[in-house]
């Protein structure tokens, strides 16, 4: 494994008693095995990696401590997950607070601040362009965009937290809302395509899991675990999904919509945040937004 010089991040080998060695699923699930972490001195909010492409895409957030009058720090970086080296600050004209990522064929779209879409080439890091997509309406509650998701045909969507929505976006910036509803798009957080489907999961204490129509936006729920707040979701290449929640935990669903924690690190205080993965669910990749860190899980399954 490679160690970059000259840079203030680095990759480090993690043992099983840095976090819990994985727990059996019946359904299928077989376990977790921590790989590698890559250890910020921020704070990543997000991670994606496009299949097939080498890299892993970490969204990075530098945040203000009370009273401080400095900008914020945010931050784009490229991980080359062959080598373990790391492309810093990789987007070349900087980013405004990320936190979703996604990709479409050379375009990679990140949400940046909070109702705008930054895109960027995914080779060089160039910005192409910039579409601000929520606008604050007086008298209205703010966007609050948080995670991004793609059909095969490129059609982008976006979730607005704030204002209980998803909304699709098209290639040249127009966009039309998709879903609003204040019960069960309250707080709706992650975001993934999977099987012609939207998957959708909600925070602040809601813990749904939905499913949404992309034509429609109707809107069906799958489970529900009541007190728990999910950040990510990411499919797992055979019928089920994998759920970050918050306060440091790893969920796995199945295509029945059973549920099973398989990965517990709540009383580290490290969070799990918007999880990506690599090779059709083989591998998933956790960024932790208050340890400052991205783990990189082996996933093997129960034949």
């Amino acid at each position: 494994m490679t160690m970059i010089v000259g840079v203030l991040l680095a990759t480090t080998l993690l043992t099983s008693g840095t976090h819990s060695a994985g727990m059996k699923d019946e359904m299928g699930l077989a376990r977790l095995e921590v790989v590698q972490s890559w250890t910020l001195h921020h704070h990543p909010e997000a991670v994606y990696s496009p299949e097939g492409g080498g890299y892993a895409y970490i969204s990075d957030m530098d945040r203000l401590e009370e009273g401080e009058a400095r900008a914020m720090e945010h931050a784009l970086h490229r991980v080359n997950l062959d080598t373990g080296e790391v492309d810093w600050n990789w987007a070349e004209a900087g980013v405004e607070r990320p936190l979703g990522i996604i990709a479409y064929g050379t375009t990679l779209y990140v949400v940046e601040g909070t109702n705008s879409i930054a895109l960027y080439d995914i080779d060089t890091g160039a910005r192409l362009n910039r579409y601000r997509v929520g606008d604050i309406v007086e008298g209205e509650t703010p966007s609050f965009f948080n995670d991004l998701a793609v059909s095969p045909e490129g059609q982008i969507f976006v979730t607005d937290m704030r204002r209980s929505r998803i909304y699709a976006l098209n290639a040249d910036g127009s966009y039309r809302l998709l879903a609003e509803d204040p019960e069960l798009l309250h707080a709706v957080n992650g975001l993934d395509w999977y099987q012609g489907r939207l998957l959708a999961v909600t925070s602040r204490d809601e813990g749904r899991v939905l499913s949404l129509d992309p034509m429609t936006g109707e809107i069906t729920q799958l489970a529900q675990i009541e007190g728990e707040s999910f950040d990510g979701i990411y499919q797992d290449g055979r019928g089920g999904v994998f759920i970050s929640a918050i306060p440091g935990k790893i969920y796995h669903m199945n295509d029945a919509h059973e549920m099973r924690v398989v990965e517990d690190f709540v009383d580290q205080n490290i969070m799990a945040n918007s999880i990506g993965g690599f090779d059709h669910g083989n591998h998933l990749l956790v960024p932790h937004y208050e340890g400052g860190t991205v783990t990189h899980y082996a996933v093997s399954y129960r034949e």
